[in-house]
């Protein structure tokens, strides 16, 4: 595959996904590995080159993962001129021995003094969604500029309770709007996916939405597909049935 040079948000978000988070004796890591020490093992072209969406033969139905290094850099933008970027610099440098948990509480504090509006705090695994890594974190926005801001933590270790990493800050939405609006597009993605057959004059498709199947807006039977051999219910072909993520909408 040929060598693409990375954008500067991809290599930002791959330094998020392979942010060191350290390692703790109580965690399951030994039998599991950490999330940054896989990624640790790629380089952004191996995350570039990774499929958008993997579709996991169950034969109990479909299992869809979405790639965090994509779903991150198709929703998100470089903000590194907002003013929330040098507080968060300035927050940290100032509390060295504080962890990300409170630097990251510390910052929605500062921008709420400052007349800023900061939604509330949200995990990824406290609900069904398709995301490869969990992420947790908040929205903001500062009273001189009116982009929404995510403050974004990856959970780079094993145990889902610890091993986050420092908030990394992006612009969401359309760069400028509403927060909460921006945000429920970014938290909604995660649970959106489809299935579609890759044979020839074939259109199937099928809508994923969290734990639900829905086709055409409505549930869909889906006892006709072969999920161990990804067979297509409506061609007939063995093996021709992919994943994708849907495309970043605000």
């Amino acid at each position: 595959m040929a060598t693409t040079t990375p954008t500067p948000l991809q290599q930002r978000v791959y330094a998020a996904l392979t942010d060191n988070t350290g390692t703790h004796m109580l965690d399951s890591a030994g039998a599991y590995g950490r999330h940054w020490q896989r990624n640790a093992l790629l380089c952004v072209q191996d995350m570039q080159d990774a499929p958008r969406a993997i579709l996991h033969a169950d034969a109990y139905g479909p299992c869809v993962t979405l790639d965090t290094f994509h779903y991150l850099t198709e929703w998100c933008e470089l903000a590194d001129d907002h003013a929330a970027c040098a507080m968060l610099d300035r927050i940290a440098d100032e509390n060295p021995s504080e962890s990300w948990f409170a630097v990251a509480d510390m910052l929605a504090d500062e921008v709420r003094e400052l007349g800023g509006s900061v939604t509330d705090g949200w995990n990824t695994y406290n609900w069904e969604q398709l995301l490869s890594q969990t992420l947790q974190g908040y929205c903001l926005t500062l009273p001189d500029d009116p982009r929404v801001i995510l403050a974004v933590q990856v959970h780079g270790g094993c145990d889902v309770r610890g091993g986050y990493t420092r908030p990394y800050l992006f612009s969401i939405g359309d760069g400028y709007g509403e927060m909460e609006y921006a945000e429920g597009c970014f938290l909604s993605g995660t649970t959106d996916a489809y299935i579609y057959c890759t044979t020839d004059a074939c259109d199937y498709a099928l809508t994923i939405h969290g734990p639900d199947v829905c086709q055409d807006g409505s549930l869909t039977d889906t006892d006709a597909i072969q999920w161990d051999t990804l067979t297509c219910p409506e061609c007939g072909t063995a093996n021709s049935l992919r994943a994708d993520m849907q495309d970043a909408s605000y």
